[in-house]
């Protein structure tokens, strides 16, 4: 699974842009390791 993102802001925000982006990535990688976590902690039903 892949997730790609393109911002484009404008005027003085557009200076804020790599610290946006940094604080992005790091906040999809926090989800995506949330989710990795959850998904491996739940017991696998055998078909009993």
């Amino acid at each position: 699974m892949t997730w790609d993102w393109d911002v484009r802001s404008t005027g003085r925000l557009r200076y804020a842009g790599p610290v946006i982006g940094y604080l992005g990535r790091r906040q999809e990688h926090r989800i995506w390791l949330g989710l990795k976590r959850r998904l491996e902690s739940v017991p696998v039903r055998t078909g009993e």
